[in-house]
């Protein structure tokens, strides 16, 4: 099994695709979602890679072996009430009874490696990092996900407890079926 080094980038640090590891990140995330058809290739920056308006307000996680960049995901943090909404709260506002005071939800997760072994281990990785992440921000209660129910039943297979919040719902902006989720971290930590 391949050594995974995890790598966290500030907002500030993605703005920098100079950095060939930022670029690599930037451009795995827009030929992923195009691929999987979540953007349009008119969604994708000219210089072929791709970000959005939460970038700003992120934790950036970067799984990286001996043969590069193998996977990533971001965390976006709310920290008060007057922040923008969460995707979460924008899309499920009816799981949602006021809004979020603060929290945080996982995003852009995209695992790249063709064995089953090593994407349980980057899986594992990322998301122990996020929830780390989220557990110092103060939102060990309030870390949600919008992802495909298969994804759902990978975090309880490996491991990774969480609360299917809603059913799946086509999302237009996302142009896919999701549904939200919120991570049960303290349960993961007993």
């Amino acid at each position: 099994m391949h050594e995974i080094e995890i790598f966290t980038l500030s907002a500030q640090d993605v703005t920098a695709a100079h950095n060939p590891l930022v670029r690599a990140y930037l451009t795995l995330r827009a030929s992923t979602y195009q691929m999987k058809g979540f953007l349009t290739a008119e969604e994708i920056n000219d210089d072929g890679t791709e970000t959005d308006m939460d970038d700003c307000r992120i934790h950036h996680f970067l799984a990286v072996n001996s043969s590069g960049l193998c996977g990533c995901s971001r965390l976006i943090y709310k920290a008060s009430v007057k922040d923008t909404p969460l995707p979460a709260e924008k899309f499920f506002p009816e799981c949602f009874s006021e809004p979020l005071h603060s929290g945080a939800e996982i995003s852009r997760l995209i695992i790249d490696s063709a064995s089953m072994a090593q994407s349980r281990q980057i899986f594992t990785v990322l998301s122990d990092a996020e929830i780390r992440c989220a557990s110092d921000l103060g939102c060990l209660s309030t870390c949600f996900a919008i992802i495909e129910l298969s994804l759902a039943r990978l975090c309880r297979l490996y491991g990774i407890p969480v609360r299917i919040l809603s059913a799946p719902k086509f999302i237009p902006e996302y142009h896919a079926h999701k549904l939200l989720v919120q991570f049960m971290v303290h349960e993961r930590e007993k």
